[in-house]
């Protein structure tokens, strides 16, 4: 009889990607014995998030939407590009409502067991096929684990993507609910590349978040952006702030290591899923959470993700070269990506999906031949 302490398998972390390959593998499998580790005391106490995405399937989410949409724009101080799609939408949602909609198609499975406050301090492999997880107080055995703590912010990532926002409502209407600023006032200052996210939802309602694309190394004064952001959307209106985050992404096409032994895996932001050019990860998150869940009812294995291969990776690696080394072409990049695409060309360019037009487009939009000579050559030699 096993010990009260051994599982089939043991997820470190309760954000998206734990519960949406917890979700998936609920509907195929309720009699596996589960354990969620997770660090923070209660899931109210998980940061709150926006999480966003194109889709082609717009109404799979729409119970737990905050807004969606289908045109945005790209701005800087003088230039101004508005883009529509007719085959994809734009949606957000906020983290803690889709965390719930996990939860509520795992309220009743038995099987699964969530444990709060718990610090992990290592992930141990006393045979080939058994794991032992260790907090400050436990130790729990699984024959899978799959962790998906956030990775450190390293000093040899490209670039760090930084944001701090809110969600304000004013009394007066200044914002217009069919469109939003994907890069509203986009430009460089020291190296660091700035814009502001703007996400209405109605006239009244809309996320403000300050937005820099940075080394590792800068220092940013993210509470002195959204200040001066919030004062100038908003000009002297009256507002209140109903909701705030902030946070840091990994923007790099470094590979993310693996642990040696195949039953641990890391997924999520350990393992790469935020793509390397634009910090977007949702989508990613879930197809892996759908595939290892099926891979893991029918074969009993647990795939190790794979987010960044092939020739997107290698493009996308490219355009981090050229944010890096000339950040001060970036508003002018933008907005020629912005110019060269329609809508549903850019959309599935940032979902994954371009065919060799898009990315013959996109390639027309980068910098000149004999810098993306240069820069072609520094991929090759990093190993591309």
């Amino acid at each position: 009889m096993p010990s009260i302490n051994s599982f089939d398998i043991i997820v470190i972390g309760s954000g998206c990607t734990g519960l949406s390959f917890l979700e998936a593998l609920n509907q195929l499998d309720q009699t596996k014995r589960i354990l969620v580790l997770e660090q923070a005391t209660s899931l109210s106490e998980i940061p709150k998030k926006t999480w966003s995405f194109w889709t082609q399937n717009p109404n799979h989410f729409q119970h737990i939407l905050w807004h969606e949409w289908q045109s945005w724009y790209i701005s800087t101080k003088n230039q101004s590009a508005l883009l529509n799609s007719q085959k994809l939408t734009y949606q957000s949602i906020h983290s803690e409502k889709y965390l719930n909609h996990c939860l509520n198609h795992l309220s009743t499975n038995p099987n699964i067991t969530f444990l709060f406050n718990q610090s992990i301090t290592g992930v141990t492999y006393p045979t080939q096929t058994l794991c032992q997880v260790h907090s400050d107080t436990d130790c729990w055995d699984a024959h899978w684990v799959i962790d998906t703590r956030p990775p450190m912010m390293k000093r040899d990532f490209e670039l760090i993507q930084s944001f701090r926002g809110a969600y304000i409502k004013t009394n007066t209407p200044l914002f217009n609910p069919t469109q939003f600023g994907l890069m509203d006032q986009i430009k460089t200052i020291q190296k660091t590349i700035q814009f502001t996210y703007l996400l209405p939802k109605d006239t009244y309602t809309c996320l403000i978040e300050s937005t820099v694309l940075h080394q590792p190394n800068a220092t940013i004064d993210l509470d002195g952006l959204l200040e001066h952001d919030l004062k100038r959307i908003c000009d002297n209106h009256n507002f209140s702030i109903i909701r705030e985050e902030r946070g840091h992404l990994p923007m790099t096409s470094h590979t993310f290591k693996q642990p040696s032994h195949k039953r641990h895996i890391y997924a999520g932001q350990s393992a790469g899923a935020l793509r390397p050019s634009s910090g977007y990860g949702f989508i990613r998150i879930r197809n892996w959470a759908q595939y290892a869940a099926k891979s893991y009812h029918l074969k009993k294995y647990i795939p190790k993700p794979n987010y960044n291969r092939g020739i997107m990776h290698r493009m996308d690696k490219i355009f981090l070269n050229v944010l890096t080394q000339k950040p001060e072409i970036a508003s002018n990049l933008f907005l020629s990506l912005a110019n060269k695409l329609n809508g549903d060309e850019f959309a599935m360019f940032m979902m994954d999906q371009p065919n060799i037009n898009i990315w013959l487009k996109i390639m027309h939009a980068l910098p000149t031949r004999t810098m993306m000579n240069g820069l072609l050559k520094k991929s090759i030699y990093h190993g591309v």
